[in-house]
């Protein structure tokens, strides 16, 4: 890890629904360590990106070729960059149209919403990463 205006750490994950909590924890600890866990949305709009990102590998896709989920936080800048990396390749990456009777599958509009923007990277299983401006 380096100073705020450039840092990088990455972490494995277990391929279980408990990787979101885990993930959580690793990006406060980051932010903390960076002093980048300012009052504002920063620390719970990250929070909540890395959750669903996570949550969403679990669910959606399959382990990677060492059976689990990669996760690499990055500050770069002005931007937090989060990625999540898993081994799945097929299915649809996007955000589902708005429903109020729909239980799940809010999670890709609530990044598109918190993040600057956001990509899918399907060259090597998949890897969707989500840039949020930083508040300083």
């Amino acid at each position: 890890m380096q100073s705020a205006g450039s840092a990088s750490s990455n972490q494995r994950l277990s391929y279980h629904p408990s990787a979101a909590g885990d993930a959580r924890r690793f990006l406060t600890d980051l932010l903390a360590a960076l002093r980048l866990a300012s009052p504002g949305n920063l620390a719970a709009d990250s929070s909540l990106v890395v959750h669903e990102l996570v949550l969403n590998a679990v669910t959606h896709g399959e382990p990677d070729g060492e059976g689990g989920v990669g996760l690499s936080l990055r500050v770069d800048g002005r931007e937090l960059v989060i990625s999540v990396h898993d081994g799945g390749t097929d299915g649809t990456v996007a955000p589902l149209p708005s429903s109020t009777s729909r239980e799940h599958g809010r999670g890709l509009a609530m990044v598109a919403a918190l993040s600057s923007r956001w990509s899918v990277d399907r060259s090597a299983g998949t890897t969707v990463t989500a840039w949020l401006a930083l508040e300083r």
